[in-house]
């Protein structure tokens, strides 16, 4: 699969990048594991639809993007039991309050503020 060490290397410098990427999107560890497992998977199944070895990175990065949306759009659906109200706001939850307004941004503009930050 791997002609030489550089490939090699930049899969592993690619395998960080969509981890962080899909935590990023997703901000739950274990859900973000399961999209770049997915992702991965995927990606070696489909090996051979990959046109030139240079655009692997945004090729993987786009596969885990779809994998987290996915995971995402199922755990949306998911609804609480629980009445949270009465905790009050902490700063986890401006935080998650951020996190969601992010989410709802078109995929281009949220994708350049989850890698940026």
């Amino acid at each position: 699969m791997y002609h030489n060490k550089f490939q090699l290397r930049s899969f592993c410098y690619s395998f960080y990048f969509i981890n962080t990427f899909s935590f990023g999107i997703l901000q739950n560890e274990m859900d973000a594991e399961d999209a770049v497992g997915e992702a991965v998977i995927k990606a070696y199944e489909h090996l051979d639809s990959l046109r030139e070895i240079d655009k692997f990175r945004q090729w993987i990065m786009m596969i885990t993007a779809n994998e987290a949306k996915h995971i995402f759009r199922k755990r949306k659906r998911v609804e609480l039991t629980e009445d949270v109200s009465r905790y009050g706001m902490s700063q986890n939850d401006k935080h998650d309050e951020l996190w969601d307004i992010i989410l709802t941004l078109d995929e281009k503009y949220r994708s350049v503020i989850i890698l940026f930050y």
